[in-house]
């Protein structure tokens, strides 16, 4: 008796694959050698340029440093989450990184 589990004719069983590659510097060749990869999104949302304009203005006008809860306090900070839902930790990092430079 046929399995019932059995991919059915027409579909592909698709599975997410993955490579490994070990010794990625000779992968890549010697002038990489003894450096680093670092995989880089660029994020190109208005809201991103709001929030370093708010740092760069409260900066400019001196007095206390703002803190990132002032930041998520923000209009445009609150946008920005809804746009890329599961990525406040990494745009929590990246604006604390803006506040203390």
């Amino acid at each position: 008796k046929p399995s019932s589990k059995a991919p059915k004719k027409g579909r592909r069983n698709e599975q997410e694959e993955i490579l490994l590659v070990d010794e990625v510097d000779v992968f890549f060749g010697s002038e990489f050698y003894g450096q680093t990869y670092n995989q880089v999104a660029l994020v190109h949302e208005p809201e991103v340029e709001e929030i370093l304009q708010h740092i760069w203005n409260a900066n400019k006008r001196g007095g206390r440093r703002l803190r990132l809860g002032d930041i998520q306090a923000t209009r445009a900070y609150k946008r920005l989450q809804q746009k890329l839902p599961g990525f406040r930790v990494i745009v929590d990092s990246e604006i604390t990184s803006m506040l203390t430079q």
